[in-house]
């Protein structure tokens, strides 16, 4: 599945069918990519002409933007692959003590790769959040609906994303990964709502 060659109308039947490919952390992704993207074009906009006209940290902020929606779009694809491979895993045979152990290790392998892909996904929806809430008081009134849109994709991405990782850490038999993951998911979900209360007042 490469999205870059699909067409949305394709990506969103793939979606809705009874399959576990697409799913919610590919969706998510995606959400925070259109998030991004939507900042990007605020900030375009605004700092095309008018007062703002010239911007340097609307301008700054537009290949943040930039950088981040290219980074969640390939985020979406990436957990389509990550879990293709614990449904592989879980495939493998398990008829000798030795297919069982090397089953075992392969599942918590894959497992763990599909909870790194939606963390990464978490990280860069905290790095939009905090942009968003950077370029706040700079944008325009023409794209005021832009920009809540983006900062509505934004929160979806970070709770899909979150919501993928906890999933796949319940599977993780690993005290010290999970312990880890523990603390990481609390940091990027304090960090998220302390940037997204600076944004209240547009929601």
């Amino acid at each position: 599945m490469t999205f870059r060659k699909m067409l949305l109308k394709d990506y969103l039947d793939s979606l809705s069918a009874a399959t576990a490919i697409p799913g919610g952390g590919s969706a998510a992704a995606l959400a925070g990519a259109m998030g991004a993207a939507l900042g990007k074009m605020v900030c375009g906009i605004t700092s095309l002409k008018g007062k703002q006209a010239g911007n340097k940290k609307l301008i700054q902020y537009k290949k943040v933007f930039h950088k981040n929606y290219n980074k969640l779009f390939s985020l979406s694809e990436k957990d389509c692959l990550a879990y293709q491979k614990v449904m592989n895993a879980y495939k493998l045979p398990k008829n000798t003590d030795a297919q069982i152990a090397k089953r075992r290790a392969k599942i918590q392998e894959a497992l763990y790769l599909a909870m790194s892909v939606p963390f990464e996904g978490m990280e860069v929806s905290v790095e939009n959040i905090k942009a968003l809430a950077r370029i706040s008081k700079d944008i325009k009134d023409t794209v005021e609906s832009d920009f809540v849109t983006a900062i509505l994709l934004t929160i979806v991405a970070l709770g899909g994303c979150g919501k993928n990782v906890l999933i796949n850490a319940k599977s993780i038999k690993d005290n010290k990964i999970n312990a880890h993951a523990a603390k990481r998911m609390k940091r990027l979900t304090d960090d998220f709502e302390k940037e997204l209360a600076k944004l209240k007042p547009w929601l």
